[in-house]
């Protein structure tokens, strides 16, 4: 028996190869010897020796240069395809600059933290598919661009952490899907985040808000020009969690097209540059919390009727509203802190049922003493439910939309909107909605009250 079984483990292994120890080596390059370990003998592939956290790979000073192939005692020949990790972690004493062979594909966790001797500018090469955390964390000597090579998908936690001697531009690809924690945090240096692909950004998963660049470069810029007025194309159904996270380098307005269909947690948070006027397309089902967190905007605020619920804090310190909010009859539920700090001349509710007030211990969705100052209208016969209900109770002044008074006149007294039989004729530009909140034509419309935003983020009521 004992004899039949040593056959059967002697079968095995002349079937399945056993694997080979790591083997190092070393090579000399323009005056300067690395120690390389092999990845794999058949396909001679190695990289450069890994270390730890505590000892590098490579202890090493003056200019580094890592040949694409390299030769161990015997002669045979390998290509470097990755920097080890912590290959030269903490080599402070690298000086100039630093050049990734082109067929590298993965830069190791830590490969050159702390490494803070390298200057001017620095190019993912086109090879690279992975940087590992911390890869070039603490190296604040880089003081050019920064170029992320068009086949990098993922960026690691800390990749750039600290690297705040970058001067120059953040040239992203549009091959990144995915960036860790405070991967660029503290590159406050940049002149600013370059990308060609507003639908490639939008679709990068962002661990945390520190993932996203933008977090201390603030500027965002598309085929080489800066964003002031930002659309989100029809192109773009799903604006990911902190998308645009304290980009407050945009100035002018947010346009958010109907082929958008959810927009992510703290997506636009603290982008407090927006000056303009902001529109949600009409296809909007998801609005996640904090999203418009502290942002700039003036003019009116229309909820479109897709919404069925308001989430935690969304408009939450937008003060610089100066028009109406209105809430379709689609809202069902509004989250604490909704609203709050928001300074809306008027409210509108259209939802004859008062929308739901979530989680009012955390706090409510308006303050107490801005309801008491401020008008909120309703649906006819739905003034007393509003009056009774939690939080919307505060409002001192309840009406109907028809004792509220329908017109088309602007805050400046002139008629800026008129109707011409079933149609509405009003300024270029202007966009007409229902009392639901859908945008619909301003030709051929039934008898009803509609709500024309013109130009400049001003609306009016108005009855056919």
């Amino acid at each position: 028996m004992k004899q039949k079984l040593l056959l059967i483990l002697i079968l095995i292994a002349s079937i399945v190869p056993l694997p080979t120890l790591a083997r190092d080596f070393t090579y000399e390059y323009e005056g300067q010897t690395l120690t390389y370990t092999v990845l794999d003998e058949e396909a001679k592939t190695c990289e450069t020796k890994a270390g730890t956290y505590y000892d590098a790979g490579n202890k090493i000073s003056g200019q580094l240069s890592i040949p694409d192939i390299v030769e161990d005692e015997s002669g045979n020949k390998y290509t470097v395809t990755t920097i080890g990790s912590y290959s030269f972690n903490g080599c402070n004493e690298i000086t100039g600059n630093l050049v990734i062979p082109k067929s590298v594909t993965n830069i190791g966790e830590g490969a050159f933290f702390m490494c803070s001797g390298f200057t001017g500018s620095l190019t993912i090469p086109n090879s690279v598919t992975s940087i590992k955390p911390a890869a070039f964390g603490g190296c604040t000597g880089f003081n050019g661009s920064l170029t992320i090579g068009n086949s990098v998908i993922a960026i690691g936690h800390d990749a750039f952490n600290g690297c705040s001697g970058f001067k120059g531009d953040l040239i992203m690809s549009e091959s990144v899907n995915s960036i860790g924690m405070g991967a660029f945090q503290g590159c406050e240096g940049f002149k600013g985040v370059y990308i060609s692909s507003l639908e490639s950004w939008c679709n990068i998963d962002f661990e945390y808000c520190t993932s996203n660049p933008l977090y201390d470069i603030h500027n965002l810029y598309l085929n080489d020009e800066l964003i002031k007025d930002l659309v989100i194309p029809e192109s773009i159904s799903e604006i990911k969690r902190y998308a645009f996270y304290n980009g407050n380098g945009f100035t002018g307005s947010l346009t958010i097209s109907d082929g958008v269909t959810s927009i992510g947690e703290e997506a636009f948070y603290e982008c407090t540059g927006f000056s303009g006027s902001l529109t949600i397309g009409t296809s909007v089902t998801t609005i996640g919390g904090r999203a418009f967190y502290n942002c700039g905007f003036t003019g009116d605020l229309i909820i479109p009727e897709s919404v069925t619920t308001i989430e935690w804090g969304t408009f939450e310190g937008c003060s610089g509203f100066n028009g109406s909010l209105t809430i379709p009859n689609s809202v069902t539920t509004i989250g604490n802190g909704a609203f709050y700090n928001c300074s809306f001349p008027c409210v509108i509710s259209l939802n004859p049922v008062p929308p739901i007030i979530e989680k009012i211990e955390l706090g409510a969705p308006f303050e107490q003493s801005y309801c008491e100052k401020t008008p909120l209208i309703v649906p006819d016969g739905s003034e007393e439910a509003y009056s009774s209900s939690p939080v919307w109770e505060w409002f001192q002044s309840i009406k109907g939309l028809e004792s509220a008074g329908i017109d088309g006149v602007d805050s400046e007294g002139e008629r800026a909107v008129r109707v011409e039989g079933g149609n509405i004729i009003a300024p270029e530009g202007s966009e007409v909605f229902d009392l639901s909140g859908r945008r619909v034509s301003a030709t051929g419309l039934r008898p009803g009250i509609y709500i024309v935003r013109i130009p400049g983020g001003k609306a009016v009521k108005i009855r056919l």
